[in-house]
């Protein structure tokens, strides 16, 4: 277990404390209601209904907690994962890129059939698909933005595998709006896009061999 690991672990654990303790203190009888009968009777009786209340509570805060350490293990794993799977994707020779770096070498890239990588927000817009830098930039662009950044993809010979995800992503409740967390793999080349005037132009894209979902 890591440093990082373990003060995730700590952090879970002094939410719950603190939760716990504060579940655990009762509503004092005001000093006024001991002069009043009435009003003695509804503090006690709030009272009694918070003591019958607090096991429910504290087993409810215990397994928040339980659920927290799961989530850190969960996080830690996938980070692992990201780590061996991003080693596998530099020994084939896909170099991490930018949205940026694509925009300004895509050109080069794409007479190079360079192998890349890229992070986004994968996006499908009726017959295109399209990987935007985050969900951010995927919604002002579904909301009629222009200039924003994006890569156009084609799917189509990826591998099985992550054409399933990619269908998987569409068929996700508002991801046709805020898109989906992925990395591609594949190779920049120009593709045919055809504009709204019914024009056509090539214009470099990644044709996509494997991904994968992102956190």
């Amino acid at each position: 277990m890591d440093a990082a690991q373990s003060e995730a672990f700590l952090n879970c654990d002094r939410r719950a404390e603190a939760e716990a303790a504060e579940a655990s203190k009762l509503t004092p009888v005001a000093p006024v209601s001991v002069l009043n009968p009435v009003l003695l009777l509804n503090d006690l009786h709030r009272r009694k209904q918070e003591e019958e209340n607090q096991p429910r509570i504290l087993e409810q805060i215990e397994l928040k907690r339980q659920q927290c350490r799961r989530d850190v293990v969960a996080a830690v794993t996938y980070r692992a994962q990201e780590a061996l799977d991003q080693k596998a994707d530099a020994a084939r020779g896909y170099r991490p890129i930018t949205f940026e770096a694509f925009a300004l070498d895509a050109k080069s890239w794409a007479a190079a059939e360079t192998r890349v990588s890229v992070r986004g927000a994968y996006l499908p817009d009726g017959n295109l698909e399209w990987l935007f830098p985050g969900q951010t930039e995927a919604i002002q662009a579904r909301s009629g933005a222009r200039n924003i950044s994006r890569i156009p993809l084609v799917t189509e010979d990826a591998s099985r595998e992550f054409r399933k995800t990619l269908l998987r992503c569409k068929s996700m409740p508002g991801s046709d709006h805020i898109g989906c967390r992925t990395l591609v793999t594949g190779h920049v080349s120009l593709c045919s896009i055809t504009t709204p005037l019914g024009a056509n132009n090539d214009i470099p894209c990644i044709v996509v061999d494997n991904g994968r979902e992102i956190r």
